[in-house]
């Protein structure tokens, strides 16, 4: 499996809407694929909306991830690693939120 180099980019969909979840796609793309070509590495952009919801380009990465887990458990750990992202963003939102109270 090639080496890869991801972005993960927290967007703001509730207010700038979700055009900008791909325009996050883009601007990631445009700022570092020519250096995973030049690595030789495979690259992915994981724009997160902030409340939660996986760009369909973040879904290809963990497919990418999921293919070194025996193909039995593949399903399992896509759901598990998806719920994990969202789980941990959320958590943390919800810790900044508290914070300031």
């Amino acid at each position: 499996m090639r080496q890869v180099i991801i972005d993960l980019t927290i967007v703001d969909t509730v207010h700038r809407g979700n055009e900008s979840f791909d325009a996050a796609a883009d601007v990631q793309h445009a700022r570092y694929e020519d250096l995973a070509t030049r690595l030789g590495m495979t690259f992915f952009a994981v724009p997160i909306s902030t409340h939660g919801l996986l760009h369909a380009e973040a879904d290809r990465f963990i497919e990418h991830v999921a293919k070194s887990v025996p193909r039995l458990r593949r399903g399992d750990f896509s759901r598990d690693l998806s719920a994990a992202i969202q789980t941990a963003l959320l958590e943390g939102n919800s810790l900044i939120v508290v914070r300031r109270l």
